[in-house]
């Protein structure tokens, strides 16, 4: 390493060091490398065996260790030609080399960490599926629950919950015609109704059949935290407003083929 000192080195940021020219660790994390190449070629010229093969040990002189680096011992010859950013063999037996002091592994400085992200969506709750049969009330009011679609949650924060509903008016002729919603009940509490949709129909040609009407919803709420039971309640047309309501039941459909589903997404 000797020879390299009397020669000016350019480094990757254009810099060139002169050899009087004071070097930084950062200088030296670079350089080091290109010393240890050069060193190695120095030593294939001298030895009747010729260049060393990767994974032989090269000993070193204590006067041609850098400052720093004057551990006595050997170095290992990188297998595939270069060394890794943090000093050691850039692959070859061990799987990674070791750093410049200490034993810590190869690769490169860990940078700064970075701003935490923003928070995600938060819990999304198993859906509750009902694929057991249809489900008709007459109409009327207070909603009637739908059987087999409760389930209880938890809420860890105040913050928006959004309920997402799958479901299909119908099952026969004139049975398409009412409201769907979901009622919550906070722990110890009492439950609440929330209208979702609804469908009504009006003609006055006969023989006009309404048959299957889509009625998925969604619904943002704000929940504090604790504890809460949800379901599906179901009722008929004749609270709603508009034409001629005439109270005929409503359907909703709940089978394999049209199937009843609902999640909620909460903090």
């Amino acid at each position: 390493m000797r020879d390299c000192a009397q020669d000016p080195i350019q480094l990757s940021d254009s810099r060139v060091l002169q050899p009087e020219t004071p070097i930084t660790l950062a200088d030296l994390c670079e350089l080091f490398p290109v010393l240890m190449e050069i060193e190695i070629e120095a030593k294939s010229k001298q030895g009747p065996g010729g260049k060393p093969s990767p994974g032989q040990t090269v000993t070193l002189s204590p006067g041609n260790v850098p400052a720093g680096f004057r551990t006595p011992g050997g170095m290992p010859v990188p297998s595939q030609g270069g060394f890794s950013p943090g000093g050691g063999p850039a692959s070859g037996p061990g799987g990674g080399g070791g750093g410049f002091v200490g034993s810590g592994g190869g690769g490169g400085r860990r940078g700064p960490q970075g701003p935490a992200g923003p928070p995600g969506p938060g819990t999304i709750e198993d859906p509750v599926t009902k694929t057991d049969g249809n489900f008709t009330v007459l109409s009327a009011d207070p909603f009637i629950a739908v059987p087999g679609t409760s389930k209880t949650f938890d809420v860890e924060e105040r913050g928006t919950a959004i309920f997402l509903l799958q479901a299909v008016f119908g099952d026969a002729a004139e049975q398409s015609r009412g409201q769907i919603g979901i009622r919550i009940t906070p722990a110890g509490g009492s439950p609440t109704d929330y209208p979702l949709s609804a469908n009504q129909t009006y003609t006055s040609a006969g023989g006009v059949a309404d048959f299957y009407k889509t009625a998925t919803s969604f619904w943002p709420i704000i929940l504090d935290p604790g504890t809460y039971t949800a379901e599906i309640v179901l009722r008929g047309d004749a609270n709603l407003p508009g034409p001629a309501p005439v109270g005929l039941p409503v359907s909703v459909e709940a089978n394999a083929t049209i199937p009843l589903s609902w999640t909620v997404i909460h903090t």
